[in-house]
């Protein structure tokens, strides 16, 4: 992997999220994280998710509703933990809701309004890279 000005290599993470209701965290989110260093992917035209999963070093899931009333957002999630190359997942609360059963154990990183506060965005961010690096680095 190629190392990133910090020393740290360049991660590969999954995003997860449904769009209508976590797009435009998702969105801020991939900008942010590609700024710092990181790939990232997720659920758009031309990606293969499982196949995504699989070259990731993490998945990182924005929790809502719509989440957890998505089927293919379920299933990117057990992928991730039960697949053939279980992948270390970070949960990311935008929107409060039922966490899936499969990850209910993780500690998860909170961005509940994200969009009301700069300060709280920063510290959600800051958060999800430390977190990231912590399941990464194991």
């Amino acid at each position: 992997m190629p190392a990133m000005s910090d020393g740290r290599s360049q991660r590969r993470v999954y995003l997860s999220f449904e769009r209508g209701e976590t797009g435009a965290l998702a969105e801020r989110l991939i900008a942010d994280l590609t700024t710092r260093g990181f790939e990232v992917a997720g659920p758009t035209k031309g990606v293969r998710p499982l196949a995504a999963i699989a070259a990731s070093d993490a998945v990182l899931v924005i929790l809502s509703p719509a989440v957890i009333r998505s089927d293919e957002r379920l299933e990117e999630i057990a992928c991730a933990r039960r697949g053939d190359v279980p992948r270390p997942v970070v949960p990311v609360m935008a929107v409060e809701c039922e966490v899936p059963v499969v990850i209910v154990r993780l500690q998860w990183v909170d961005m509940q309004g994200w969009d009301e506060s700069a300060l709280r965005y920063e510290a959600g961010l800051q958060e999800l890279v430390r977190s990231i690096d912590a399941v990464v680095e194991g």
